[in-house]
């Protein structure tokens, strides 16, 4: 069974194409930042007939306890709504078990509508939804798997945790497919210098979140998926 994986950005895509691929056959999706791209890329996979989705990339930490690096498979995606996608429980303790040695955690993930940048807005929904972690695609993915009847999952790798304010500059750095817009970083540090410092600490989170992104990739087990 081919399954497909979907990314937001090239970069978390980039994770997936390994020698030796664990999960041959399978395919994968850049679809840009946020829901209705996520949407747009699972309708292309679905298309193609793909037995389940899983969504694959970095987080937000909402749960304070989570720092840069830690690997969060979702137990569901919970959108703005209220609305709750269950993953697939077999495919989540599937996951588990191959990823044991990067101790993962099983955890409710939270999909915003918008990027959402300072410590406060995550406190917020962390108090609202109960959910550990926040990315922009999951819930439209698992959406997409709950409609057609097939098995979903999410793993995903935190980048700025609980506490951190997103600098502007990071906000703008992407375009919708996915691909660096490194101009326009430049022009709001020209406008915003004093964010530099917090820019390189994300930076480097960020580095940090794809070489777990890889390891888990390298750890998948040949039978994910797999009746």
């Amino acid at each position: 069974m081919r399954i497909g994986f979907i990314t937001a950005l090239a970069d978390e895509a980039r994770t997936l194409a390994l020698p030796g691929d664990p999960t041959p056959g399978h395919l994968v999706e850049i679809a840009g930042a946020g829901m209705d791209n996520a949407a747009r890329a699972a309708d292309r996979l679905l298309a193609r007939g793909v037995g389940g989705l899983v969504s694959w990339g970095t987080a937000g930490g909402l749960d304070p306890r989570l720092e840069p690096g830690f690997t969060i498979i979702y137990r569901a995606a919970v959108d703005a709504t209220g609305a709750r996608y269950e993953c697939d429980p077999r495919w989540c303790a599937m996951l588990a078990q191959s990823l044991s040695a990067m101790d993962p955690a099983i955890e409710s993930g939270f999909s915003a509508e918008h990027a959402v940048a300072t410590a406060i807005e995550k406190a917020a929904l962390r108090e609202q939804h109960d959910c550990a972690a926040i990315d922009m695609e999951s819930a439209a993915i698992g959406r997409r798997a709950h409609a057609a009847g097939l098995p979903f999952a999410a793993l995903r790798v935190v980048v700025d945790p609980a506490d951190f304010d997103i600098p502007q500059a990071a906000l703008c750095a992407l375009e919708h497919g996915g691909q660096p817009h490194k101009l326009a970083v430049v022009r709001e540090l020209v406008r915003r210098p004093r964010e530099i410092p917090a820019l390189l600490r994300l930076a480097r989170w960020y580095r940090l979140s794809l070489a777990r992104l890889r390891l888990a990739a390298c750890s998948l087990h040949a039978g994910f998926g797999v009746d």
